[in-house]
């Protein structure tokens, strides 16, 4: 399997892997093969694989908007953001700001008894909390510190989601003192005499431009350096525009898949 993998890497098989992907990208099966594919040459052939791949980060982000029901595509996805964002600083910027934060969330809300989606996602999120400081609200907004509280209660027993999701809190914590309030208050009845705490899995009120309509928003900017600087929403999510103008909205995820001829 070993040298098959190389003898892969060295045809220059991933390329056409992914145009193979941009070609059917309804067609569910196909994204999931590919995912397992990008996902077994990662783990064993690490940063050649990785940087090859990133150059197609919005390919990546737009099936797993398009398909959020599927466990091998949210594992595979989510292991991939992980090692990304753990490679360097600039990667994790471009993953942040790829809009990666709110896909992350939701696989852990959608797949809440899967270990390793739980675990990846946490990795994924601590380093991009430690490597892009700002993104650390925006997965405060999008309810990422309730899921890793919700993977560490659910997976008492898994070391790598005990491990990375401690340190991904330790890392939100940073946040403010009413997200530390969120984790205290946790699973636990409401205590008035702390700060205001939200509810699992949902947004505070906010004023301004971080309230609850900000839906698909990635990374905030601050409109003026220092303390009193507010934070403005960025562009839209890069994937969201993939295939904007081919089908419209993304079609159900079973039963209406376009149909693959052999040889086309």
């Amino acid at each position: 399997h070993v040298s098959a993998r190389r003898d892969f890497l060295a045809g220059g098989g991933v390329g056409p892997l992914i145009q193979t992907m941009e070609k059917y990208s309804s067609s569910r099966k196909i994204q999931e093969q590919c995912f397992l594919i990008l996902h077994s040459l990662a783990s064993s052939e690490g940063h050649e694989v990785l940087e090859e791949v990133f150059t197609r980060l919005r390919q990546m982000l737009s099936a797993m908007h398009r398909y959020p029901t599927s466990r091998i595509l949210q594992a595979s996805g989510s292991f991939l953001l992980a090692a990304w964002a753990s490679n360097s600083n600039e990667w994790a910027l471009s993953v942040a700001q790829g809009g990666c934060i709110e896909l992350l969330v939701r696989a852990m809300q959608t797949h809440a008894g899967e270990a390793d989606i739980q675990e990846y996602s946490c990795i994924a999120l601590w380093q991009l909390s430690e490597r892009v400081p700002e993104s650390r609200q925006v997965i405060s907004h999008f309810a990422g510190v309730e899921a890793v509280l919700h993977a560490l209660q659910r997976h008492a027993q898994e070391v790598g989601v005990q491990e990375h999701g401690i340190v991904a809190l330790r890392s939100l914590g940073r946040v403010s003192p009413e997200l530390r309030s969120r984790m205290i208050d946790y699973g636990l009845p409401k205590d008035e005499s702390r700060l205001p705490s939200s509810a699992c899995y949902s947004v505070p009120e906010e004023v301004g431009a971080r309230g609850k309509e900000v839906g698909h928003w990635t990374i905030w900017h601050r409109t003026e350096d220092g303390p009193g600087g507010k934070l403005e929403p960025g562009p839209p999510p890069p994937y969201l525009m993939v295939d904007i103008n081919r089908q419209g909205d993304f079609p159900p995820e079973e039963g209406e898949e376009e149909e693959v001829e052999i040889g086309r």
